[in-house]
Parts: C-alpha cells; sequence; structure tokens
C-alpha cells in the first residue's frame, strides 16, 4: 500500500544519505525526493494557486524569461531523449543522418541543424532537444494529462534575456 512504500522509501532514502554524505541536501516531501540545494519544491492543487505562484516568481526575477516543462512523473530526470541511453547518444549522428538519407525532401525548407533537429523530434527520433515552453498552461498539461491518480510536475526555468537564442542568432 501507499504507506508501506512511502516508508520503505524513506528508509532507502536514509540508507543513501549515510552511504554518500548527503543528509543535508536529499528531501522528501508527499513521496518526492528532491535535492533541495538545487529544488524549490511547492505542491500546488488549483489553477489559481499556480497563477499565483508563477505571478510571485516573476516579480522576484524582473529582468528574467520564465519557461515551463510539465511531465507526470515528478521524480523524472530532466534529460534530452538521445541523452536517458547510452546507445542512443553514441549513435546520435548517425541516426541524424540516417534520417537525412531517408527522407531527404521532408528537410528540404530546414535550414539550420536546430529545425532539422526540432523536425526530427517530431518524427520521433530522439534528440538533444527537451521540450519547453512560455505557456505555463501547456506545461501543466503534460504534468496532469497521463496519470490523474499521481503528482506531476511543473518545472519553471528562469533565464536570463542574454543567455537566451534563437534559432538564427
Amino acid at each position: 500500500n501507499a504507506e508501506e512504500r512511502e516508508e520503505f522509501t524513506r528508509e532507502l532514502l536514509r540508507y543513501i544519505k549515510d552511504l554518500h554524505s548527503i543528509q543535508r541536501n536529499i528531501c522528501m516531501a508527499q513521496g518526492v525526493v528532491y535535492n533541495k540545494a538545487k529544488v524549490e519544491i511547492q505542491f500546488l492543487s488549483s489553477i489559481s494557486g499556480i497563477n499565483q505562484f508563477i505571478a510571485s516568481t516573476l516579480a522576484k526575477r524582473r529582468k528574467d524569461q520564465l519557461f515551463f516543462r510539465g511531465h507526470a512523473d515528478p521524480n523524472y530526470v530532466l534529460l534530452p531523449s538521445i541523452m536517458r541511453t547510452f546507445r542512443l547518444e553514441q549513435n546520435e549522428s548517425k541516426m541524424y543522418h540516417e534520417l537525412l538519407i531517408n527522407c531527404p525532401n521532408d528537410f528540404e525548407n530546414c535550414h539550420t541543424h536546430l529545425e532539422r533537429l526540432v523536425k526530427m523530434q517530431h518524427y520521433g527520433l530522439p534528440t538533444r532537444l527537451l521540450d519547453i515552453t512560455r505557456n505555463p498552461l501547456v506545461a501543466l498539461y503534460f504534468a496532469c494529462e497521463s496519470q490523474t491518480a499521481t503528482y506531476g510536475e511543473l518545472v519553471l526555468i528562469s533565464a536570463e534575456n542574454h543567455e537566451i537564442k534563437y534559432p538564427q542568432s
């Protein structure tokens, strides 16, 4: 049951903390394990709560742009799909070039490497791109759509304006 799983996770977490001497940073809240030195975690259960949190975050970071990513598993590691498996990462160049060879007409209007990667991702090819959006509702949809009985995660990524690169920059 849920209580037994949570207690097991707590025991495992204590063991890992002792083993790796990371007692101060690794925390668990409502079944979600996180590194408090790198992550600020908020549990929000309504659209208005999310709107208030985003508004307060924007007020603190006036010079920053906010981007969002949503996924159904709060313990998901933010890695592009190509980097989730060593074998895929090792064969990235081969997969990239094979798709260009097999579908040359589909990529003739792509003028940059980034444009090709975006199109390849929509073909289902694992890429080094990580989907993010400026619209928190789009990210919220992906955080909630597939597993309605569990927590989803809405990640806020803050970037200063000078850090943002566009395809033609």
